[in-house]
């Protein structure tokens, strides 16, 4: 008889809580949680359906054609990594991913193929040992319908320094900045070990804040924030293209009015079906943070005017 109650309670709580979900979430269909796809001018992402301004909203990582999505929020003190899937063609509700909440968790991107999730974190290195100090970068792996334990991406790419936001290209060159203060490096890919990591040169790097890099799959180019003079706002998105033909980066440019404002733009990533461009906005005087998107083919524009400037 007890267990029949505690069955009917458990049942009871189920579906009081699904129906106040249901009252308070949209039942939202379709990829992108089912919103009109942007043209060649940035707009806001779903907006009244992400919780834009509880927090600061990092890193929107849109993979498997639109279908899931991660991204990481201050929220309770902490910064914890959360997401959301289109299961059986509806949308499920905001939660933090499996392998987080425990500790500080953010600057999430995804691997090109989106079977791999790199993040960064100050969680121990040891099971139940001591939260570190420094932050390092982790990853997880798909497992089924969801992610593996949370793994630790070792020596030589982590160490007692700082490694921070986390960019992986296809071929495993790993980019993040931290090593070398508030500037992008790379760590090298090679015959299955990582290399020690590089600083990149001034093509990319200045003296002032140049962060939170995004490579393309093929290493084609390269986008980041920074707070150099020249820009239009607090933080600007700027991109740097490959040139392969003389095996080097081309510098640096501000990538325009259309995406950076007076206000703080930051945090860019491109969806991993390469449609779409994703990146953060902050408002200077109201501290209000959205995410917006544009459609991708806006960097091949980008990429036409540079290598026109660059003759």
């Amino acid at each position: 008889m007890k267990k029949q109650l505690s069955a009917l309670c458990f049942l009871v709580i189920v579906t009081i809580t699904a129906i106040a979900q249901e009252k308070d979430f949209p039942k939202l269909t379709g990829s992108y949680l089912g919103q009109k796809p942007p043209g060649m001018k940035p707009e806001i992402f779903a907006p009244g359906v992400i919780p834009h301004s509880t927090g600061l909203a990092l890193g929107l990582n849109m993979l498997d054609e639109g279908t899931e999505f991660y991204y990481s929020q201050w929220e309770q003190g902490t910064i914890r990594i959360r997401d959301r899937k289109l299961l059986y063609d509806v949308w499920t509700q905001d939660t933090i991913a499996p392998f987080s909440g425990k500790y500080r968790d953010w600057d999430l991107t995804a691997a090109p193929n989106g079977q791999r999730l790199y993040f960064t974190s100050n969680r121990p290195i040891e099971k139940n040992g001591v939260e570190k100090s420094d932050a390092d970068i982790w990853y997880v792996e798909r497992k089924n319908d969801s992610w593996s334990e949370a793994k630790w991406l070792g020596e030589p790419v982590n160490s007692d320094s700082n490694e921070i936001h986390p960019s992986i290209a296809q071929n495993g060159n790993l980019y993040f900045f931290g090593r070398f203060g508030p500037n992008i490096c790379v760590a090298k890919y090679e015959d299955g070990h990582y290399e020690e990591p590089e600083k990149l040169g001034d093509e990319i790097n200045s003296e002032y804040v140049d962060i939170d890099p995004f490579v393309a799959p093929d290493e084609s180019f390269l986008i980041f924030h920074s707070n150099r003079p020249g820009g239009l706002g607090g933080n600007d998105l700027y991109i740097s293209f490959r040139d392969f033909e003389n095996d080097k980066w081309m510098k640096a440019v501000n990538m325009g009015a259309e995406i950076n404002t007076e206000n703080s733009d930051y945090c860019a990533r491109i969806s991993t079906d390469g449609k779409y461009l994703f990146f953060s906005r902050r408002n200077l005087e109201t501290g209000e943070k959205k995410f917006y998107w544009i459609d991708a083919k806006f960097i091949e524009d980008l990429r036409k005017e540079a290598l026109k400037n660059d003759k």
